[in-house]
């Protein structure tokens, strides 16, 4: 499979008429050597591959598919493409690597890489399937676990167990420096937005970490939002469904069927070859028929997109929002259609869909709004 991977990569320098690939963001290394410890991966158009490893090299050469030589820092690693025209992967390279390259020859291929990554290969497809049914049965668990009275952080860490149990990697990681928790529960007053370009992220336990599960004790009456990831070998899920205790509003009901109706409607459109800004804005006009659409992706601010691509990354490309770029085959997307109440309850299904002719769903887990 990561021949094929390589083959992609070489036919990019070849159309960017660049003489040597320089990957530096460990998953990416991962993707194309099937490791990710600290180094670089050179791959040349011609030739083979070669990985510089920083650390650690003992690991790295278990692991790696191409001959490994161990260097002290990137700066020594910057001196073997010296002189030629080099494609470098760009992501999350930090100031001084970017300082150093400014004195080479180089051209951004991290969008190509990343586009490379978006369809996923067979064995890509299997690790997602994996991640996916390691959250469904989680999720299947909730309603043993979930009692009144119980703090968010506690739901949280008894899921987040389930999954360690389960053989989950261990953390996600999104495409911006974010290591992101596995389990973000937020109870009904939590669906609160922070920082991250989400519709919510949880309150978190502290203004220092204000992502994530909080200290708000859940009770009878409570919509509880779960959203959860799972992780295996590397490759992400990205599920959400939601909870009751005991019985809630009327109103919570009533709002959760045309979310559900919403998303039933737009999977019928979900298929190879949908533009996705067409997707993504008739989304928005179902929220606004079903009357749904003050609440719908954000209260506070409505994000710009109705899902995304999953992978390494537990966000990647494509982004399901106001672009012209066309769904592939192999694709795997997370829709996430979601509705923020007037305080701050939180309603919400994302569901993890591959895609081809017709949209497959691959969470195959209840969608209604469980009672616990």
């Amino acid at each position: 499979m990561r021949e094929k991977r390589i083959d992609n990569l070489r036919e990019v320098l070849e159309r960017r008429n660049l003489d040597v690939a320089l990957v530096l963001y460990h998953l990416n290394v991962y993707y194309f050597n099937a490791t990710a410890q600290l180094g670089a991966l050179i791959v040349p158009r011609e030739g083979d591959p070669v990985f510089y490893v920083i650390r650690d090299y003992e690991r790295a050469k278990e692991e790696s598919e191409f001959k490994c030589v161990k260097v002290k820092s990137f700066g020594e690693i910057l001196s073997k493409v010296k002189g030629q025209r080099v494609g470098v992967d760009l992501s999350l390279v930090n100031g001084k690597i970017l300082s150093r390259l400014s004195g080479m020859s180089f051209e951004d291929i991290t969008d190509e890489i990343l586009r490379l990554r978006m369809v996923k290969d067979e064995e890509e497809i299997k690790l997602v399937e994996k991640a996916v049914n390691m959250c469904c049965e989680v999720l299947e668990k909730v309603p043993e676990i979930l009692k009144d009275g119980m703090r968010e952080f506690e739901l949280a860490a008894k899921l987040e167990c389930e999954l360690k149990m389960l053989g989950h990697d261990g953390y996600l990681e999104g495409r911006n420096f974010d290591y992101l928790p596995n389990v973000v529960v937020a109870s009904s007053g939590s669906a609160k937005p922070s920082k991250l370009s989400a519709v919510t992220a949880g309150a978190g336990m502290s203004a220092a970490c204000p992502i994530g599960s909080g200290k708000k004790r859940m009770r009878r009456g409570d919509v509880v939002w779960i959203d959860i990831g799972g992780r295996v070998e590397g490759y992400s899920s990205d599920v959400t469904r939601c909870f009751t205790i005991g019985k809630a509003d009327e109103s919570v009901y009533e709002t959760y069927e045309r979310l559900k109706e919403l998303y039933e409607n737009c999977l019928k459109m979900m298929r190879e070859g949908i533009e996705v800004g067409e997707f993504f804005r008739k989304a928005f006009e179902l929220a606004k028929e079903l009357e749904i659409f003050d609440g719908f992706m954000g209260r506070v601010e409505k994000m710009k997109f109705v899902g995304h691509g999953i992978g390494l990354n537990i966000d990647e490309y494509p982004v399901l929002g106001d672009f012209k770029e066309k769904l592939k085959r192999n694709v795997v997307v997370a829709f996430e259609p979601k509705v923020i109440l007037e305080d701050f309850t939180g309603l919400g299904i994302e569901s993890d869909v591959l895609i081809g002719e017709k949209a497959e769903v691959l969470d195959k887990i209840t969608f209604e709004l469980v009672e616990c």
